[in-house]
């Protein structure tokens, strides 16, 4: 697997938006998209077990478009295809690990400020883990 894009979070908006874009970005020059996306849980929450599942089962979802575009209405439906690979953060740390180190050219997530509180023992010697 050769992901270039890691994301952090499982939300409906980063799959409407972040992995939308990168869809759409795929299909218009694949030559000069980045790449494929691995999406990381890091809760433990049900609804993102959920989510990750899912794509690990079927590697894509829709996403629907409703609005309008230059005073026309348009309603479509999307069917993303570039999250190919789901890992959640406490079961395959080691995994996530060897990604960063090996593939990985961009990390996003949509985490508030709080979400990049360290811990006193986060520090970069846990990357040679």
């Amino acid at each position: 697997m050769s992901n270039p894009i890691l994301q952090f979070g499982t939300s409906h908006f980063l799959q409407a938006h972040v992995d939308f874009f990168v869809t759409e970005a795929a299909r218009r020059d694949s030559t000069k998209a980045l790449g494929k996306i691995t999406v990381v849980q890091t809760t433990s929450s049900a609804d993102s077990r959920a989510r990750i599942d899912a794509l690990r089962a079927s590697e894509r979802y829709p996403v629907r478009i409703r609005g309008l575009r230059r005073d026309e209405t348009i309603d479509t439906t999307i069917d993303c295809d570039a999250v190919t690979e789901a890992l959640h953060a406490d079961e395959d740390w080691p995994l996530l690990l060897e990604r960063v180190k090996r593939d990985v050219k961009v990390i996003v997530s949509n985490t508030a400020d709080a979400g990049y509180a360290l811990f006193d023992e986060d520090t970069a010697d846990l990357l040679d883990g």
